[in-house]
This record gives C-alpha cells, structure tokens and sequence, in this order.
C-alpha cells in the first residue's frame, strides 16, 4: 500500500514536467497542440467556458464524491482543486478508497476505479498544458448536454465544425 502510494504521488509529481514536452514533441513539432491552446485560450478570455467531456467529467465526478465538501464546486472547480484532490486521491491507501467509494459514482464502474489516479495525472496535466492558471473558473465538465450524451467524438465533431467555419471566415 506504501509503495503503491508512492509510485501514485510519482505520477503525480512527474506529469506536469514530462507532459509538456510530450506534447511539444509531436510530428509536427507540437503545432496542433499550440493552435488548439491558443484557440482554448482566447475562447476563455472572451468569457468562454472550457466544457470537460468523457474522462475529464468522470474523474471529476469522483472527486466530487470522494471529497463532497471541498469539491462542491463541482462541476465548475478550479484546476487547483481538481490538482489538490487528485492528489489525495492518488496518496489514499487503494483498499481504503475501493471499500469507501466502490459502487458510489455511477460513472466510475467497478473495473474503472483502478484507473482514476492515471486519469486524475493526465487531466492535470492536459489542463496545465492547454495555459489554465490554477484559480480560473473557467472549466464545466458535463456528461451530457440538452438530453444528448456528450462524449469525446461530439466535441470531436464541434471542433471539426468550428474550425472549418473560422477557415471560411478567413477565407472571405
């Protein structure tokens, strides 16, 4: 339980120096990543919200049941937040969280548990490397969206269509 809980705290800890230079590294030199931060950026600072789908959601979704009283931000917390509690999660004792939480969250299945230390490294380190400070208010993470189950491949789609709409903008 102590070394599982050390190697999560090295997830943790790791994730935000390795991921940057992850996604700098790409094919093509992280250019995809660099329009799609600058793009997320001036989104937000033109009063935008930052909408999380699939993982993003469901992680913070467990957090806010894990910690109901200091993630009742939920579904509208900071990064610092969701980085605090991802810690707590990933230093809490495995046998622990499955006898507490097990069954609680209806989007954290039995089989998916295990994974959400992993997910809690990747979402910190996907909304740091997007430019996120730590205390904006700027995230709202949903699982579905008018009635309509809102999934990686439907902000796929919107962003397929929004960037194709600002090309013929640019065109014109």
């Amino acid at each position: 339980s102590s070394s599982s809980s050390s190697s999560s705290r090295h997830i943790m800890d790791s994730s935000q120096d390795s991921s940057s230079s992850i996604m700098d590294n790409q094919d093509n030199k992280g250019g995809d990543w660099k329009v799609l931060r600058r793009n997320i950026r001036a989104q937000v600072e033109n009063g935008g919200h930052f909408i999380g789908l699939s993982m993003l959601f469901h992680l913070t979704h467990f957090l806010s049941i894990v910690y109901p009283h200091s993630m009742s931000t939920f579904p509208n917390p900071t990064l610092a937040e969701i980085k605090s509690h991802s810690r707590k999660l990933c230093q809490t004792d495995w046998n622990e969280l499955k006898e507490m939480y097990q069954g609680k969250d209806p989007y954290t299945p039995k089989g998916m548990m295990k994974g959400r230390c992993f997910d809690a490294a990747l979402v910190v380190s996907l909304l740091q490397n997007f430019g996120f400070s730590e205390d904006e208010r700027v995230f709202t993470f949903i699982v579905e969206r008018n009635g309509i189950e809102a999934d990686w491949t439907y902000g796929a789609a919107l962003t397929i269509l929004l960037q194709g709409k600002e090309e013929e903008e640019e065109e014109e």
